[in-house]
């Protein structure tokens, strides 16, 4: 008899004990993996924030938080890490840091073609056909913000011996484990809950689960008299709103500057990154220098997210918000 011949998805086909009787499907069963975790995938803004202050009271489970630092957060961001290191390391849970291995910084990387290939920016151009305006692919997101939490987060799981190291040290987790990742996202924004995980993650989002907005996020810090986080997103991000470029303009003015050099530097010879682009690339979503935009004028966004610094993400980023 033929060895049995592996086929896709998962069937096995065996042929017939007669050679007049068809091939049988056995289907095999999927690798049931435990559970050993729960991990937050901190971003330091409100949401995440909530999720990990909830941790420290006691109202909800969590064995790890995990925070992937691009390089190009305000400094406000950085505080607000240490100070939630400090709370939960207060209950005995850790928080690591993910960092793309080598960068010196998302907007460093690209000035100082750290590496070959870089991940792209949503920047803003102009479409040669109707000058209209376009957004250009965004990968920053999975390169430094998932990727490295990703990593962070398997480096804990080799410490607890969930999963371990190959030749070449690229970390795996166990076929027999998984662990619950936790994302901050809130009723406001719940189209960007729909991401595909990998076989040792189940995604959770234990905010909407409690039928939580933003607003209701702010109020239970209040209410548990804990301080509010300000905005978590990188300084050049080119989803910020106009109230978050006119806040930076006036409170961070250092920050509006480092975001205007940058956003000036995407015009000159220096930036090869995009060398099929027939039109320059701007940060701001008007295609106009940022340091010259009216951030008076509206740009679509609803009030309420206005008055929240909400600025607006794709919802197809993967399930990660670089702004919860």
């Amino acid at each position: 008899m033929a060895k049995p011949k592996k086929a896709k998805r998962g069937k096995v086909t065996q042929p017939g004990l007669f050679e007049d009787t068809p091939e049988v499907v056995i289907w095999r069963e999927p690798t049931q993996r435990k559970t050993v975790a729960d991990v937050l995938m901190l971003g330091a803004g409100l949401q995440s924030t909530v999720i990990a202050e909830m941790a420290v009271e006691g109202e909800l489970s969590l064995d790890l938080a995990v925070f992937s630092d691009t390089g190009n957060e305000p400094f406000w961001v950085y505080k607000q890490v240490d100070y939630l290191r400090r709370r939960l390391d207060s209950v005995g849970i850790p928080l690591y840091i993910g960092k793309k291995k080598d960068s010196k910084g998302i907007t460093v990387d690209l000035q100082e073609k750290v590496f070959s290939r870089f991940a792209s920016m949503p920047l803003f151009t102009r479409k040669g056909n109707n000058g209209s305006i376009g957004q250009l692919r965004r990968q920053c997101t999975n390169e430094y913000k998932i990727e490295p939490g990703e990593q962070a987060c398997r480096k804990w799981m080799v410490e607890k011996g969930y999963a371990y190291i190959r030749k070449g040290g690229a970390m795996v987790v166990h076929r027999k484990y998984k662990v619950n990742m936790l994302f901050g996202f809130t009723t406001d924004e719940s189209d960007r809950s729909i991401r595909t995980s990998p076989a040792w993650q189940d995604s959770k989002y234990p905010l909407l689960e409690r039928g939580m907005s933003r607003n209701d996020c702010h109020q239970w810090l209040l209410e548990h008299e804990l301080p509010v986080p300000m905005k978590s997103s990188c300084i050049v991000c080119p989803y910020h709103s106009n109230a978050h470029w006119q806040y930076f303009k006036e409170n961070a003015p250092e920050l509006f500057e480092e975001a205007c050099q940058f956003d000036e530097w995407l015009r000159t010879a220096d930036n090869e990154a995009y060398p099929n682009l027939q039109q320059p690339t701007y940060v701001h979503r008007s295609c106009t220098p940022l340091r010259e935009v009216d951030f008076t004028i509206p740009t679509g966004i609803s009030p309420f997210q206005e008055e929240l610094f909400g600025d607006t993400c794709q919802p197809t980023d993967g399930g990660f918000s670089c702004f919860s």
